[in-house]
């Protein structure tokens, strides 16, 4: 089959979207299917993907879109399109919600990473939230990652189905690894209880909370450090920035900077020997445990 797969984000942008879509195309390439990804134009892809095409023919996401959409599709004869929708990866722009319909004769599938709803017009309300159940409607196929989105989406009455995303971050780290020299390469003693962190620091996944709790472990004596893995902020969302300055600050007033660690954004291996060096691995996220995530 040849499958044409839409993101807009993609390594080395730095977004478990463009992860997601790397992982996903490197999947179906080795199950012998034709992919072909349409990403942002202007950007050194790093896919390095054998038996996947790139086009890189999106100037802007935006009403000319859905043009350039048909005629990729057209040219490379596609069977199918897939759409990574997660709406800050695509500008918030509504002309992504409106693609059905406007595609030519490819079916449109839809993987929905999230249901946040595109910016309209200030105090749009309930029709920002419209405007994605029509994208859910109209295409020919949804995907969701996880049960809650499925309870939101299974009363429209669509071609659905709930596919959890699998790990990007495989068990492997380097071939030298040793925990304990990990450790005390990043300043961290044999008697320090290790606290690991592994994602990006936005509002929903309770940075605050993991500051506050190392706060606390302080305060009752307990010999604590943070390892916060991977880079502190997406490219697609500009709000993630504001709050991780709002962590640095709250460390920073805590007096906590000399226990909180940062590896910045690193190789996958490196990840894997992070966490398997950490005592604990704390996720605090607000909206509780999620095949989403």
């Amino acid at each position: 089959m040849k499958i044409g797969i839409v993101s807009g984000e993609f390594p080395p942008m730095r977004g478990g979207v463009g992860d997601f879509t790397r992982e996903l195309s490197n999947a179906l390439a080795h199950n012998h299917h034709e992919v072909y990804l349409l990403l942002p134009d202007g950007s050194e892809w790093d896919h390095d993907l054998p038996n996947v095409s790139v086009s890189s023919q999106i100037k802007k996401w935006g009403w000319k879109t859905a043009t350039t959409m048909t005629r990729w599709a057209e040219s490379e004869h596609l069977d199918v399109i897939n759409l990574q929708y997660q709406t800050a990866a695509y500008n918030m722009h509504l002309a992504i919600n409106l693609l059905p319909g406007r595609l030519g004769s490819a079916p449109l599938v839809v993987t929905f990473h999230d249901l946040n709803p595109p910016y309209l017009f200030p105090k749009a309300g309930w029709l920002r939230n419209a405007v994605v159940t029509r994208l859910a409607r109209r295409a020919s196929g949804v995907i969701v990652t996880n049960q809650e989105d499925e309870k939101k989406l299974c009363d429209l009455k669509v071609s659905l189905a709930r596919i959890p995303i699998g790990s990007n971050i495989p068990c492997a780290p380097p071939e030298d690894f040793d925990a304990i020299k990990f450790r005390a390469g990043i300043g961290v003693e044999p008697q320090d209880l290790l606290l690991a962190y592994f994602g990006f620091l936005n509002q929903s996944k309770g940075g605050d909370v993991l500051v506050k709790t190392l706060n606390t472990l302080r305060d009752h004596g307990v010999p604590a450090k943070l390892l916060l893995i991977g880079g502190r902020t997406g490219s697609s969302d500009p709000t993630n920035r504001a709050f991780a300055d709002h962590i640095d600050t709250m460390i920073s007033r805590m007096g906590l900077s000399e226990m909180v660690l940062m590896t910045g954004y690193v190789p996958a291996e490196q990840v894997s020997a992070a966490l398997l060096s950490a005592d604990i691995c704390v996720l605090p996220f607000r909206d509780g445990i999620s095949l989403r995530r």
